[in-house]
């Protein structure tokens, strides 16, 4: 977790620092950039879900479904 943490962070997506009263606690906290980051993120199911239901039968609309259920899954996990 930690050389993703660090490229996260020179990114400028987060920042991490120690507690002063216990330096064993690393604290995590995203920044202006990683939140407007998240935002396009968030965004990127339904967008997806658009462009694959205007190439017809490619998908039935309850594999469109699962698949939207799916990827908001693995948005909330990373939140």
């Amino acid at each position: 977790m930690t050389p993703l943490l660090k490229k996260l962070e020179a990114a400028g997506y987060l920042k991490r620092y120690r507690k002063p009263e216990d330096e064993r606690l690393l604290v995590v906290a995203i920044t202006e950039e990683g939140r407007a980051l998240r935002e396009e993120a968030e965004k990127i199911p339904g967008e997806l879900g658009c462009m694959l239901a205007k190439k017809g039968d490619f998908l039935t609309l309850e594999e469109l479904e699962n698949l939207k259920r799916q990827l908001y899954r693995i948005i909330e996990v990373l939140k």
